[in-house]
C-alpha cells in the first residue's frame, strides 16, 4: 500500500513539474526563443505524459 501511495505522490509531483515545463516552453515560444515546430513537438510530448499520469 505504501508503494502505491508513493507512486501516486510521485505522479502528482511530475504533473506539477510538467505544468511548469509547459509554461516555460510556452513563454519561450512567445518570445521566439524556440521554433513553433519545436514548441508543438515538446508540448505534445508533455501533454501525453501528463495525460498518462492523470
Amino acid at each position: 500500500m505504501k508503494r502505491k501511495w508513493r507512486k501516486v505522490g510521485q505522479g502528482k509531483k511530475r504533473i506539477a513539474e510538467l505544468d511548469q515545463i509547459f509554461k516555460w516552453i510556452y513563454e519561450n515560444d512567445i518570445n521566439d526563443t524556440i521554433s513553433l515546430e519545436r514548441f508543438l513537438n515538446l508540448s505534445a510530448e508533455y501533454e501525453a505524459e501528463q495525460k498518462e499520469l492523470t
